[in-house]
């Protein structure tokens, strides 16, 4: 395959970054939480986060009448919910959003996205109605413009339904359609805190903002976790090789499918193009092969720590 390259999300593996770690869902008692807003901040930031979002349902909560209170830095954003009653995600958002229960999710979508917001479909495996899933896959297939879902939802753990969504992570990753995979607490309460997160990958010496946060998440340059810490991920300059270093106990190389093609000790691995044939031989597509070609890393550690790379997506050459 040396006609093909990884097209990577993350910034040059040469380049100095640090890492920001981030909550951007979750609830206080301006919507459906417990804590208020001071609390929330204070308990994030005693935890060493970097940046939060007071994400209220279908309600704007000014991020500037708290920044005052915290180093993190407070990112803008509403829950909008739609006529379906999904519940999602505008990250980047002002005082104007859609009314409670007026939008689909593509209309909602492309509200978010007209006023150059982020648009994340949250928690897709919950089940929000009697026998409903929050966002069958099916439904997220259909529409246009999707970048982003939640893989893991923390609060999910403790409601019907499953916290994790990395089946439907693959079915749209396989159908060709480039999406990013979040990991969030949706708190509503302090058993829901420090459950899942994002890593944002931020250039050394360049001081944190709200709106170059959001862009990075936008861009993919993250890793969604839920303990295991990423050092390193990236691709060599010719764009051939994936590089990764973490304290994961394992890795897991996962193809197109979701195909599992190779599992190998430790948390530092690599893997170049030219070693794809060897493992795609080991995949068993019984009803043929994915329209899309992408390799994602699943990081394993203890008592069942996880972290996520974003896809890196297969193509030709220029």
């Amino acid at each position: 395959m040396s006609n093909f390259i990884f097209v990577s999300p993350y910034l040059p593996i040469e380049q100095p970054t640090r890492w920001l770690r981030g909550n951007h869902h979750g609830h206080t008692v301006l919507s459906d939480g417990i804590d208020t807003p001071e609390a929330a901040i204070s308990a994030y930031e005693a935890a060493r986060y970097d940046y939060l979002a007071l994400s209220e349902h279908d309600r704007f909560c000014d991020p500037d009448l708290y920044q005052h209170l915290t180093g993190m830095t407070l990112l803008p954003a509403v829950e909008v919910t739609s006529d379906k009653q999904q519940t999602l995600m505008y990250l980047g958002a002002t005082g104007e959003f859609p009314e409670k229960g007026t939008m689909s999710l593509q209309g909602v979508l492309d509200f978010v996205r007209k006023r150059g917001g982020l648009f994340i479909c949250d928690h897709p495996n919950w089940i929000n109605l009697p026998g409903q899933l929050h966002a069958p896959v099916d439904s997220l297939l259909a529409i246009d413009g999707l970048t982003a879902i939640e893989i893991y939802t923390g609060v999910v753990e403790r409601m019907l339904g499953n916290a994790y969504s990395l089946d439907v992570w693959d079915r749209l990753l396989s159908a060709g359609k480039p999406v990013f995979g979040h990991a969030t607490d949706d708190q509503h309460a302090p058993i829901d805190h420090f459950l899942g997160w994002n890593s944002v990958q931020w250039p050394k010496g360049i001081a944190p903002t709200a709106a170059g946060i959001i862009a990075a998440l936008a861009a993919g340059r993250f890793v969604a976790s839920t303990g295991v810490t990423v050092e390193s991920i990236g691709v060599s300059e010719d764009a051939k090789t994936i590089s990764i270093a973490s304290n994961a106990d394992h890795l897991r190389w996962i193809l197109s499918g979701g195909v599992v093609a190779e599992v190998t000790s430790g948390g530092a691995g690599t893997l170049n193009i030219d070693e794809l044939p060897r493992l795609k031989r080991r995949a068993f597509y019984h009803f043929g092969a994915p329209s899309a070609e992408y390799v994602r890393i699943e990081c394993l550690g203890r008592r069942d720590a996880r972290a996520w790379t974003q896809p890196f997506l297969i193509q030709a050459a220029r």
